[in-house]
């Protein structure tokens, strides 16, 4: 009986040392994201489209972009607890993570009343996230935005805001 407790130690033991797969079907080891994924879901900062899907061709939505960032920024408790925006439910997954970008001009939403949750996130839009919450960390670029000036094709298409 001891021998079999040992080995059944020993094997759980080894079995904490493998790498660890992803719980996700639709992410593979070979796939050039997968690292990114693994970081990322390890980290509980995404925990995937449910079930055991991660769905790595779907566009994220405004409200999952906002969600990540505060995740990765340590959930931080906004300092309000009314949203303005009527399309907010304050029983969505997002709605702290919406206070909190809104408070730390991350977002100002799509106009004074709302937010726009489950919208495709454009790349502007993630970028300015991106960008905003760097900012929030004392990172990011200060000076001429044009100092960096990349020539996109749909150049002509980005907001100006961001």
């Amino acid at each position: 009986m001891k021998k079999l407790l040992c080995l059944l130690l020993a094997l759980a033991l080894c079995a904490a040392l493998l790498p660890c797969a992803l719980a996700f079907v639709d992410v593979a080891p070979g796939d050039y994201y997968y690292d990114a994924v693994d970081w990322l879901s390890s980290r509980e900062i995404t925990t995937g489209t449910g079930g055991d899907a991660f769905s790595p061709d779907k566009t994220c939505t405004r409200a999952e972009t906002v969600t990540f960032l505060w995740r990765i920024m340590g959930e931080p408790a906004p300092a309000a607890s009314d949203c303005a925006f009527t399309d907010v439910d304050p029983d969505a997954y997002y709605y702290k993570p919406v206070l909190w970008a809104v408070e730390n001009g991350i977002t100002r939403g799509t106009s004074e009343t709302a937010f726009e949750p489950g919208a495709d996130v454009t790349r502007a839009m993630a970028v300015t996230f991106i960008y905003r919450t760097l900012k929030l960390q004392g990172k990011g670029y200060g000076g001429d935005p044009w100092a960096f000036r990349l020539d996109f094709t749909d150049a002509d298409d980005v907001p100006g805001w961001s």
